[in-house]
């Protein structure tokens, strides 16, 4: 975890960076106090969290369950995607291919036959990225109901769901940038690893941390916690749609990243779209 202050586009900001949800989980845990369970607590608010939590305790016993309404929010984006009939990326997948005189292994049927026999496993040699790593910025404004936050997670997980498919690797980040954040008119950035691009893609955990509801709710509490004892403003602040490269590079030193902050289905699909092309685009600087 790194829990720090920077001066971000000439503005004071705390930065938050945790390795992964559990231990973002872990802090609230550990720290929290009555006005940060106020927040996990979302049981009179459930129509703009998403759910409904009757305790901080009860929020804590649901993390790692299965949520079925973000799984099929995010299968119902892929199949969306898969009717726009969408280029896919080029695929970096290693190809079985028939030689005349060497291979890896023999194809006996082809032998008896008297046809070229010898088959090689190779992927083509590529000169442009094969990782990635996409961002979904889940800063909102409270006008916007949980469920248009839901299509940022979404579309994150389907982005890297097609991506993984052609053969590269993801990772994936969840984040959010609130300007004013404490009464001191402090910024804050959180930001939290959900997938490593050695991991495999788990629909149900993406789409349940990169939620409205977990937005509205576990970093909403992340909010309160100030390196400096400052005071979280009553509004937390106000979401910043300008995120820059500065802001960035507080988590990852990946150039090649990709932040996406749909809201609403067809903004999902235009992203997705848009996504997939700049990623593809980028690495197919190829030769054979």
């Amino acid at each position: 975890m790194i829990h720090k202050e920077e001066i971000l586009h000439k503005r004071p900001t705390e930065i938050q960076v945790y390795d992964s949800p559990s231990e973002l989980i872990a802090r609230l845990k550990r720290e929290s106090t009555p006005r940060m369970n106020g927040y996990l607590a979302a049981g009179s608010g459930a129509s703009f969290v998403g759910r409904s939590f009757s305790s901080a305790e009860h929020w804590f016993s649901e993390m790692g369950s299965i949520w079925q309404e973000g799984i099929k929010t995010v299968q119902e984006l892929l199949a969306e995607i898969k009717s726009e009939r969408l280029p896919p990326p080029r695929s970096r997948k290693r190809k079985r291919r028939i030689d005349e005189t060497d291979g890896d292994d023999i194809d006996l049927d082809r032998l008896r036959q008297g046809e070229s026999f010898w088959h090689q496993v190779r992927r083509d040699v590529t000169t442009g990225p094969t990782s990635f790593t996409i961002i979904a910025d889940a800063s909102t404004n409270c006008s916007h109901k949980s469920r248009d936050i839901l299509w940022k997670a979404a579309a994150g997980v389907a982005t890297t769901y097609l991506m993984e498919e052609a053969g590269y690797r993801v990772e994936l980040w969840l984040m959010e940038y609130s300007q004013r954040c404490f009464t001191d008119r402090t910024d804050i950035v959180i930001a939290t690893q959900v997938k490593r691009s050695q991991d495999p893609l788990n629909i149900s955990k993406l789409s349940s941390i990169m939620s409205g509801w977990f937005y509205r709710t576990g970093l909403f509490a992340a909010s309160c916690l100030s390196i400096k004892n400052r005071t979280a403003d009553n509004t937390l602040g106000y979401p910043n749609y300008t995120l820059s490269k500065e802001h960035v590079q507080q988590f990852t030193n990946d150039p090649n990243y990709l932040v996406i902050k749909p809201t609403g289905k067809w903004d999902a699909v235009q992203t997705i779209k848009k996504a997939v092309t700049q990623l593809t685009e980028a690495s197919e600087r190829t030769r054979k």
